[in-house]
């Protein structure tokens, strides 16, 4: 069955109590995790200390130029219900907005679909009911089903009168079936309903890898997506394929994939690369006691490689753009007949 729409949304993560993190699988308790990342020297939790008991949270808001009805005060209680889907990025602590913060202290429950329970403890911190929709992940069952009843919970205390908080790593909308499913329900029954973005992976990877998509030029797909459909790929841009250790699911109920479908991937990518080309594969932190994963191999070395869910596969161009010699004389025309018109001097009054 091919990948649809729905195929993307917060990942599941390791069992409550135990973290997997950084390039290594190194195991321990969560809550001694928590006080490592609140005592190491210059951590990010110092830094936004301050930012958690906000004496007045959201009055800014309220005042704000852009206040509309969509941004409505997020310290006046609703009848109604609304909903709010935010992102609160990568890293943990460093990349949160204050409109994000803002709407997580000010809802009456918050759902979180978080990288790990780390992150739910940081939550729990900002708020006193914090759900998480992590347990709606099992093995063997379809993620559209899961989905589907992350925005069925959300929903529900929506429908109940409730200003509900929907917090999600990264940003909301990138790679989120249930953000978007859960604000178009919302707003389809008449409540408010917002999204709020985050620092999504993409922007860590830009960050991390030194790439300006501006230079070369960009390309996204999710892995399976790209693997079942034929793209045209520009091998003079770079090429980013998200959910790389997913490669070839057609089943959404997988959570990896092995070395025979990343061998397939390998195989659709020699259409446009050669095999000695080098590739990296990439993971953006989730603490900031972390590193990033930035691993490069030639493309050969793919299948045998040891890939996540959270791990993306960065391909540099591997040719020079090529220029289109008619369009560029067209617009040299157009210069030159803009230049001649300014030459031309003003008549006398």
């Amino acid at each position: 069955m091919p990948i649809e729409a729905e195929s993307a949304g917060p990942s599941p993560r390791p069992a409550s109590g135990h973290l997997e993190y950084g390039c290594h699988s190194q195991r321990g308790d969560l809550s001694q995790l928590f006080a490592r990342w609140q005592t190491s020297p210059g951590s990010a939790y110092a830094g936004f200390q301050q930012y958690w008991h906000p004496p007045q949270p959201a009055q800014w808001l309220i005042h704000c130029p852009l206040h509309t009805s969509e941004h409505h005060s997020l310290s006046t209680p609703s009848s109604t219900g609304s909903l709010a889907c935010v992102g609160i990025g990568i890293t943990l602590g460093s990349h949160i907005s204050p409109l994000a913060r803002s709407h997580i202290e000010s809802a009456d429950v918050v759902f979180a679909g978080v990288s790990d329970g780390i992150v739910e403890l940081w939550l729990q911190q900002m708020h006193a009911d914090v759900r998480s929709l992590q347990p709606y992940y099992q093995e063997g069952k379809s993620r559209k089903q899961t989905y589907r009843q992350m925005v069925d919970a959300m929903m529900a205390e929506v429908r109940a009168g409730k200003r509900v908080c929907g917090v999600f790593y990264g940003h909301p909308g990138v790679f989120a079936w249930a953000p978007h499913k859960a604000i178009q329900t919302a707003r389809q029954e008449g409540f408010q309903a917002h999204m709020e973005p985050g620092i999504s992976s993409e922007d860590c990877l830009y960050a991390d890898l030194g790439i300006d998509p501006g230079t070369y030029g960009c390309q996204h797909y999710e892995t399976s997506q790209y693997m079942l459909y034929r793209r045209c790929i520009d091998p003079s841009a770079w090429l980013v394929l998200w959910q790389v250790g997913l490669a070839g699911d057609q089943t959404s109920k997988r959570f990896a994939t092995g070395a025979a479908y990343r061998q397939v991937l390998v195989d659709v990518l020699t259409r446009d690369y050669p095999l000695d080309h080098e590739v990296i594969i990439y993971r953006a932190t989730t603490l900031p006691i972390q590193s990033p994963r930035i691993e490069r191999m030639p493309l050969r070395a793919l299948p045998e490689a040891d890939l996540t869910m959270s791990d993306t596969l960065a391909v540099p161009p591997c040719r020079s753009m090529q220029a289109d010699p008619e369009i560029q004389a067209r617009l040299t025309a157009l210069d030159a007949g803009l230049a001649a018109e300014a030459a031309i001097p003003e008549p006398m009054t």
